[in-house]
């Protein structure tokens, strides 16, 4: 009986001296640790899912032929091949992201708080990212609290009509949606400007400026080539995607075509721009 009453109390001893370890017990986080026995609160931190801009020039007679980008080019559209033009400025916005597969579909976790322009505070999903052609950074699409396998990528070009709106100067600092020096994402009297293309009509001038503005908001759908697209627990994850400039406007007379009809051609075709 002393025996038993030794280890009964040696026992009760080394539990009394042992503290359990809190940390993050989600697979999902970045952060998970697996020496931890009892969860934190509000410690874990989830990867995130960015946007690699794949700015190209792909000729309509030429689809497996691929040149990059570039605002010092000139460029031309068939049936006005002898028409060349040049891109000046080119800024658009997309936005909710939804990747499906198999067995589930995902979309980033984080939420927006905006001001209308009424002052009322509304909520929103959070993965607005401002693509400027020819940049290559990395852009943030949102956090990711799922993982797997996806084979078809929707998204929407734009912004919705909601938030066009919006009371700009409350925008959070660094967001995409915020006031740019520029002024290239928002004019007096507008709003939002969710895609806007500053080109010159002719390449050899450079004196004939046109603007064209694009309101309505464009849904895409892509499907992956052959591979799925993979996004491991807990590791960040890039998704690259590639815009043919090109086909924004092809069959445009872009020399002598009115703006309007510039600018309703190039919605009708923006879907024809992206691949996966």
């Amino acid at each position: 009986m002393k025996v038993v009453a030794f280890f009964l109390a040696l026992l009760f001893s080394l539990s009394a001296c042992y503290e359990r370890r809190e940390g993050c017990l989600d697979l999902q986080a970045t952060n998970f640790d697996l020496s931890a026995d009892r969860p934190c609160a509000d410690c874990c931190q989830y990867p995130s899912l960015f946007l690699s801009p794949q700015h190209r020039i792909i000729p309509a007679d030429q689809p497996d032929t691929s040149f990059v980008f570039s605002y010092d080019s000139a460029y031309a559209v068939a049936p006005h091949e002898q028409d060349s033009f040049r891109f000046q400025s080119l800024f658009f916005y997309l936005y909710d992201f939804e990747l499906k597969g198999p067995q589930a579909n995902l979309e980033v976790s984080d939420e927006l708080s905006w001001y209308d322009a009424q002052g009322e505070r509304r909520q929103s999903k959070d993965d607005f990212v401002l693509v400027e052609a020819g940049s290559s950074s990395n852009l943030l699409i949102g956090t990711l609290r799922e993982y797997g396998s996806f084979d078809s990528l929707i998204f929407w070009v734009g912004l919705p009509p909601e938030i066009q709106t919006a009371d700009i100067s409350r925008m959070p600092e660094g967001h995409p949606l915020q006031f740019r020096s520029d002024s290239l994402n928002w004019e007096e009297g507008l709003g939002y400007i969710p895609l806007r293309l500053a080109m010159y009509r002719d390449a050899d001038q450079l004196s004939d400026s046109i603007v064209l503005r694009i309101f309505e908001p464009v849904r895409v759908s892509l499907s992956a080539n052959n591979t799925p697209f993979e996004l491991m627990p807990g590791s960040d994850a890039v998704l690259k995607l590639q815009f043919n400039y090109l086909a924004w406007l092809q069959g445009a007379d872009v020399r002598h075509d009115q703006i309007e009809a510039l600018e309703t051609r190039l919605h009708n075709q923006l879907p024809d721009a992206f691949s996966w």
